[in-house]
């Protein structure tokens, strides 16, 4: 692929896109290990792409058992920051995600680009589910946190 780094490059952006939109609510501290996660399985989804070119079936398996080891932590992580988010939620909403992105990619590897086109749709799907379930959460935090500060037009509960 000739524009790969540039994709890359950009892909790698978006842990600190997402990672501002969690800084305001949880601080800076907070957030870093989330951020470092999501970098780190950008990195393993490079490499297992790698991997799949070179038919390396090792590599390839231990790369996605390390993609599931970071799922686990990214959902208890962030069941440890929301009352409102499971970690059983977040594993099956990024083990989807997984298996979506490790179909496509064979898929697109193997010149199935018609599979690959249909797999991502149901990816961005899928993305659409994650977002709402992060949305709902964070929602419900904002309204519904104890100890959070009362305004001065509101009224402590």
């Amino acid at each position: 692929m000739p524009n790969a780094e540039d994709l890359f490059r950009r892909l790698y952006r978006i842990p600190q896109d997402f990672g501002k939109i969690l800084v305001l609510i949880f601080g800076y501290e907070k957030t870093q290990p989330y951020i470092q996660n999501l970098s780190q399985q950008l990195v393993l989804i490079r490499t297992l792409i790698e991997a799949e070119l070179s038919g390396d079936v090792q590599l390839i398996d231990q790369t996605a058992q390390q993609l599931y080891q970071l799922a686990d932590e990214r959902a208890e992580y962030l069941a440890s920051l929301n009352p409102f988010w499971r970690v059983i939620e977040w594993q099956n909403l990024t083990y989807t995600f997984l298996q979506l992105n490790f179909e496509m990619i064979v898929a697109f590897l193997s010149g199935e680009y018609q599979r690959s086109i249909n797999v991502f749709d149901r990816l961005l799907y899928h993305a659409d589910s994650i977002g709402d379930y992060f949305a709902e959460g964070m929602y419900n935090y904002l309204i519904y946190r104890p100890n959070r500060p009362v305004s001065s037009t509101e009224t402590a509960v």
